[in-house]
């Protein structure tokens, strides 16, 4: 009862500080999809998170739930496990695009 609807008013707080600070207005479409992204994104919340802490605490980072943070690694990791990147480590070790390394900072600042 009481305990369910504290951990789901944290979780939604969380969500709603970490949505705060992300900058997307850069991307493609912005902002008509953004509402969209936003409920999609707030649904799965739970998910999501879960996902960022195993990322975070095998590779590097720091597993702090909604304020930790995802090394480089760790995103790069979940990128190929995800099948969001080419299948080759090395190459997105040694020598990530310059856009990769910026959505990657983008994306685990909206993580802290």
């Amino acid at each position: 009862g009481g305990d369910a609807v504290l951990v789901q008013t944290r979780e939604h707080a969380a969500w709603l500080a970490i949505w705060k600070s992300c900058d997307l207005s850069d991307l493609p479409g912005f902002p008509e999809w953004d509402r969209a992204a936003f409920e999609q994104l707030q649904a799965n919340w739970p998910t999501l998170l879960s996902i960022f802490i195993f990322y975070s605490r095998g590779y590097g980072g720091n597993a702090a739930g909604a304020h930790g943070a995802m090394t480089p690694w760790g995103f790069s990791a979940f990128a190929l496990a995800s099948r969001f990147a080419p299948n080759s480590t090395s190459t997105i070790r040694s020598t990530p695009a310059p856009s990769v390394a910026a959505r990657t900072a983008s994306a685990t600042s909206c993580w802290r």
